[in-house]
């Protein structure tokens, strides 16, 4: 036994260098794995924000519409990027006219009967619909406003959330 330990001498060249090779691979494939886990996450945290986002502004739009007396568009059934609210005074949170508007890639609220004056709020970001609303006026009906919005937080399709919604403005005068 002795004269067997006695013997060894360690590894060859040959053998490391086809360890080392082995070892590359498996660590490559591991990495690759790594990235793709990072990445899954990235587009499902976009994904997720982009839906709060839109949540939110949807919500408030929503409460806005509910307690609405009118609401104007530059073309009557047809899509637009904006949409002027008129908000009598029984309505607890607001009163007046307010605006939504996609401006520069984003959905902001105004203060006012247009885009360009009045105090502006931003809701959502990187908004990919220019033209998201359409005021929907049905003979004996009550008005409606039907919202079709796209977000997308990255630029890659998968990260990209919509909401598609048809509100009636319980206040409005029949049409």
């Amino acid at each position: 036994m002795r004269s067997r330990l006695a013997d060894e001498r360690g590894v060859t060249l040959i053998e490391l260098m086809i360890t080392m090779a082995l070892l590359s691979i498996l660590l490559a494939g591991l990495a690759d794995i790594v990235v793709s886990g990072l990445r899954a996450s990235s587009d499902t945290t976009a994904r997720t924000a982009a839906q709060g986002s839109i949540q939110t502004a949807v919500n408030r739009l929503e409460y806005e519409l509910r307690c609405a007396s009118g609401a104007t568009v530059p073309n009557t059934g047809q899509a637009n990027s904006n949409v002027t609210l008129t908000l009598p005074t029984q309505c607890v949170h607001a009163s007046g006219q307010y605006t939504w508007c996609v401006s520069g890639g984003s959905l902001v609220r105004y203060t006012g009967a247009n885009c360009t004056t009045g105090t502006p709020e931003k809701f959502v970001g990187n908004v990919t619909t220019p033209t998201p609303f359409t005021l929907l006026s049905v003979t004996g009906q009550l008005l409606q406003l039907q919202i079709a919005l796209t977000v997308n937080l990255n630029g890659s399709s998968s990260d990209s959330a919509s909401v598609t919604d048809t509100i009636t403005l319980r206040n409005a005068p029949r049409s």
